[in-house]
């Protein structure tokens, strides 16, 4: 038996009802008003807590919630359905209702400055511009933050490492100008460590440390000096470090041997990797006297994805040892230990940098050693296995590890990937 269908119009009559829709809006003209679409500045800042919407629909799903006093960049330059507006913030876009916005921007309301300014201490972000409300995040004496245009009661809009808030226009120096003048002379560009050394809160020898650098690493200049320091930033954190142990004579030299490394960190992201055994250490000899033996800042090593350092072909892949041999074709080879790595990999195969190639072994895993690690050699296989510091092209990840003899030397080094 077929199931009645719905007796839907005819196209005459569809026609016919849309004539008299028309007609029925026409005679409402004199009263019916569309929104109006009125122009704005290319920002806004939110006045309250405000959802960020996929859609401009009070029931969209929210992407996030940006905080009171947010500056957000105006995608469409319009009034939008619903009295929403499509919004960027921090690299998100979405949308945002405009009763919630603040449009009158820019110039105006204490001459908010843009560009750059420097923490003459440190210094909180803060949600709002006020001293009341939450505190984002602290940034460190001598930050470089950029200024977004707004100020309210005493405060600007910064933004520090990709977030966004208020800062204390009292603690923040807006002089900028000809980087040089002033406080020592501090330079800008970049420079490198000739030694392992503390990257501080402050430019003080009492103050924090944020994390340890290695020696040749390069670090961004920040123009900043003070008290025998200079303002540095490593690896996305801003920081003091004594101007002593950095070489900031910079350009050519060294061999020529400028350029990104061919070696990257063979372990995952997201936290520290501490060297647990250096250079020249208890088994770190012959062969392997330039090793690195690599365990997780925190613990958890065990399981940990490893990838590959560089790109090149595998030379073998020994279960025993939970080792791998990847040749770069330019006559030096990585060799990693103690991974239980892909069994399908084999003499020949290719690897990319960057590519999945097993995990760390934990108790009875492939080539297990005392505690889970991951230990990574540079070899010069054109001249057989000849250990080779991290130096020149073969750089770790863009860190310079020359060797100076010690016992266990870079041991106790923690790496950022």
């Amino acid at each position: 038996m077929s199931t009645p269908r719905p007796h839907l119009p005819t196209p005459h009559r569809r026609l016919h009802l849309a004539l008299v829709a028309l007609v029925a809006l026409a005679s409402l003209g004199a009263t019916l008003a569309l929104p109006a679409r009125t122009a704005h500045a290319a920002t806004a800042v939110t006045t309250s807590d405000l959802n960020l919407r996929v859609g401009y629909l009070p029931t969209s799903r929210v992407k996030l919630v940006m905080p009171e006093g947010a500056v957000v960049e105006l995608i469409n330059r319009n009034a939008s359905p619903n009295g929403y507006w499509k919004v960027s913030y921090q690299g998100t876009r979405g949308y945002a209702h405009g009763d919630y916005l603040d449009f009158s921007g820019g110039s105006g309301d204490g001459g908010g400055a843009t560009g750059t300014a420097t923490t003459t201490s440190a210094l909180n972000l803060r949600s709002r511009a006020s001293t009341s409300s939450t505190v984002l995040l602290v940034m460190p004496e001598g930050a470089s933050v950029s200024l977004t245009g707004q100020s309210s009661n005493g405060f600007l809009g910064v933004t520090y490492q990709g977030t966004s808030g208020w800062a204390s226009a009292d603690y923040l120096s807006t002089g900028g100008g000809g980087d040089g003048g002033g406080d020592g002379g501090g330079s800008t560009g970049t420079a490198r460590t000739t030694s392992e050394l503390n990257l501080r809160s402050r430019a003080s020898t009492s103050s924090t440390v944020l994390l340890v650098m290695p020696s040749g690493a390069s670090v961004e200049l920040t123009g900043q000096s003070s008290n025998g320091f200079l303002g540095v930033t490593y690896r996305g954190t801003s920081g003091w470090a004594f101007a002593d142990y950095l070489d900031t004579s910079g350009g050519g030299g060294d061999g020529g041997g400028g350029g990104s490394s061919n070696i990257i960190l063979p372990v995952e992201s997201g936290s520290g990797w501490k060297v647990i055994q250096g250079y020249n250490g208890g088994t770190h000899q012959g062969t392997y006297q330039y090793a690195l033996d690599l365990a997780r800042v925190g613990g958890g090593t065990a399981g940990s994805s490893v990838i590959s350092p560089v790109s090149g072909t595998v030379v073998w892949n020994d279960f025993n040892s939970g080792g791998i041999l990847i040749d770069m074709g330019n006559g030096y080879g990585v060799a990693m230990f103690h991974v239980t790595f892909d069994a399908s990999l084999g003499r020949g195969d290719a690897v990319s940098q960057g590519q999945w190639l097993g995990t760390i072994s934990g108790p009875g895993g492939n080539g297990y050693a005392v505690t889970p690690h991951v230990e990574i050699d540079v070899w010069d296989i054109a001249s057989g296995r000849v250990s080779t510091p991290f130096i020149g092209i073969n750089a770790l990840s863009g860190n310079e590890l020359p060797n100076n003899g010690s016992y266990n030397q870079y041991g106790g080094t923690v790496f950022y990937p």
